[in-house]
């Protein structure tokens, strides 16, 4: 197998529910390789093969996985990485001025944006403490310009947000006024009535910090606590910097716990339009089968599929690995050589992964092995389908069968040679017999390969990466 320098996978996960089959997918990627490695795969290819899978009632949706999976599902510490902590500020100190100069349509507009994407990009929040006060300043200034052009309520959800996020914060009145101070203690009056509940946040790695709501004081690895009602961002970091964010609901009289696979959701990363997992090397992709079933549990199913696209004996393929949800176990797997028709490999592949059905063009190279292409113990020559033999065999049969039933009709009916002519019939009989058995054997064994199982227990994960 050809060694590579970095390995890109993109999840696509595919919840199967009801005849037709609908689910959620990602769409799949592949990451950057060095220049070192051999040529980036046609990506295309794999769009093709998602192509496919959709229109077998799966829907492309990455919002619906992360939904789907809930508070453990990893999310970037930053949604946009072209943001800068200086670019943000500067929106913030806008809606700010905005404020002092009572043009609160502005400020309003400034200030919610800012706080919004500094939630979608919490690192840079508690990478700068020296804006903390500003940070405080623009919810504060937020909810008072909503007070003062009329409404109330929203006026309290920026509020909300400093007492969950700052529980030792009980006024503030001395920095930023009475006017303030009343909004601020009507919001944390309302959660002190909602109750309190427990949260516990567990990290597989004891060199990461645990960051709550942006809060300025990090935990190593645990974070425990009772904290009032509602959603917090948990942002975890390790030392180079590398972080996920995490999105978890306290609800009142319970404990909510978050249990971080770390080596696991550092491959995981979102973006826009796609789920990527990320393997740095050959022994650490041998991990896949195991990520992809912790994805795939919190949806409740069965069945995952990794699809990508590699670098096989010096030729470019699509390869793909279905994998038993619970076990971990592979089901089945192979690649299919690129030949220049992409249409053709792209079905291919999807109706092997999916359905277990090999190819019928006998020009199509699919290769099944005995374990993904990255584990230990995969034969260097893996074997390749029968559709080459079986497709000449079929033409040849069927020719025969129906030149030897042909001729045989015209020599009965002649009459000069009926013995021969009888006997051409029968042989031409034989032939299509033997022809329409391995028909109904082949549609026997198609039919009886293992489906993705129809209902609400189903999952196809496609990946791809690069080799």
């Amino acid at each position: 197998m050809t060694k590579h320098r970095f390995v890109a996978t993109c999840v696509a996960l595919a919840a199967v529910a009801g005849p037709a089959r609908a689910g959620i997918v990602v769409v799949s990627s592949t990451g950057k390789s060095s220049s070192s490695s051999p040529p980036p795969p046609r990506l295309h290819v794999i769009d093709e093969v998602l192509g496919q899978l959709v229109a077998d009632g799966l829907v492309v949706d990455p919002t619906a996985i992360s939904q789907a999976v809930g508070a453990t599902f990893p999310r970037p510490q930053r949604a946009d990485p072209a943001l800068t902590a200086t670019v943000l500020f500067d929106q913030m100190k806008r809606g700010v001025n905005a404020y002092f100069a009572t043009n609160y349509v502005e400020a309003e507009k400034q200030l919610a944006a800012a706080i919004e994407l500094a939630h979608a990009n919490v690192s840079l929040i508690v990478a700068d403490f020296t804006n903390r006060k500003l940070w405080v300043r623009a919810h504060i200034d937020l909810a008072v310009t909503r007070q003062r052009v009329g409404n109330p309520q929203a006026a309290e959800e920026p509020m909300a947000e400093l007492a969950r996020s700052y529980p030792a914060m009980t006024s503030v009145a001395d920095d930023y006024g009475p006017e303030a101070d009343a909004v601020f203690q009507r919001a944390r009056k309302r959660l002190v009535a909602l109750g309190s509940g427990s949260l516990v946040v567990r990290v597989n790695d004891p060199t990461v910090l645990v960051f709550v709501d942006e809060a300025d004081q990090p935990r190593n690895a645990t974070f425990e606590e009772n904290l009032l009602a509602g959603t917090y961002r948990i942002l975890v970091e390790d030392p180079k910097g590398n972080g996920r964010r995490y999105d978890v609901v306290v609800t009142p009289g319970h404990q909510t716990q978050l249990a971080v696979d770390w080596p696991r959701d550092l491959a995981i990363s979102v973006e826009p339009q796609r789920v990527a997992l990320a393997f740095a090397s050959d022994a650490a992709r041998a991990n896949e089968g195991a990520y992809l079933q912790g994805l795939a549990r919190p949806l409740n199913t069965s069945v995952a599929i990794a699809v990508g696209e590699i670098v096989w004996q010096g030729n470019p393929a699509i390869v793909g690995t279905t994998y038993r949800v619970e076990t971990g176990e592979v089901i089945w797997t192979g690649l299919v050589i690129l030949d220049g028709r992409d249409d053709d490999d792209a079905h291919a592949l999807s109706n092997f992964v999916a359905w277990g059905i090999e190819p019928h063009d006998p020009t199509l190279v699919l290769v099944k092995l005995t374990a993904p292409p990255w584990s230990a113990g995969v034969p260097a020559a893996p074997q390749a389908h029968e559709s080459d033999e079986a497709g000449w065999t079929d033409y040849t049969t069927g020719v025969l069968a129906v030149a030897a039933l042909g001729g045989g009709t015209v020599l009965a009916i002649d009459g000069t040679h009926r013995g021969l002519g009888y006997g051409a019939l029968a042989a031409g009989a034989v032939l299509g017999v033997v022809e329409l058995v391995r028909i109904v054997r082949r549609h026997h064994a198609e039919t009886a390969a293992p489906r993705l199982p129809d209902g609400a227990g189903s999952l196809a994960a496609v990946l791809g990466w690069t080799f």
